[in-house]
């Protein structure tokens, strides 16, 4: 689903570079082939840049998303957790209550206390051992990530390269529409 999802919006922008791109409506448009063509492939070279910006931020999105049965893992956890520790203090509590006088304590069964206890631990060791292996989990994926070149560094520098390229394709663009159109560049200024 979310190949799909990234390769519609994919074909999308493709699609609206392809009918917006203004070099491509002045070249339509433009009498017998006069047409400012520095401006028109800088125009493109930006629309590809921030096409490219916008394909790596999909795919970074895509790519973070979490696994569905990370948040089914700790519900599982969680419910163990309660149950147990639940059960345990019942356990405490009924016993107490059930064997209250000094007649009825010494008829308890002598490890009703101690099970009561050990299920509060089975509880903790439960907790702690589900969230090591989530950590664990989220380590391996940062590893496997890291291998393939997608970790949120390595996005990073990626997009601050792209960012720096697109700002000086913006800059040239204005300086050839400066020059081929030195009126616009008094109104500007």
């Amino acid at each position: 689903m979310k190949h799909f999802a990234l390769g519609l919006i994919m074909s999308v922008s493709v699609l609206a570079n392809t009918l917006c791109s203004p070099c491509a409506w002045a070249q339509a448009t433009a009498p017998d082939g006069a047409h400012e063509e520095p401006v028109c492939d800088l125009t493109d070279a930006v629309i590809t840049k921030e096409i490219e910006l916008m394909k790596l931020n999909c795919n970074l999105k895509l790519h973070n998303l979490r696994s569905p049965w990370a948040g089914r893992r700790w519900f599982a956890y969680s419910l163990i957790n309660s149950t147990l520790t639940s059960c345990g203090a019942f356990i405490n509590g009924a016993g107490r209550f059930s064997y209250l006088s000094s007649k009825r304590i010494k008829r308890a069964p002598k490890d009703l206390f101690e099970h009561a206890g050990w299920l509060r631990v089975g509880a903790n060791i439960d907790m702690v051992a589900g969230s090591t292996m989530e950590a664990a989990l989220d380590r391996l994926r940062d590893a496997r990530d890291s291998k393939h070149g997608v970790d949120l560094d390595t996005m990073r520098r990626y997009a601050v390269k792209l960012q720096k390229q697109l700002d000086d394709l913006l800059l040239h663009r204005k300086e050839a529409i400066a020059q081929s159109h030195p009126a616009s560049s008094e109104l500007s200024a």
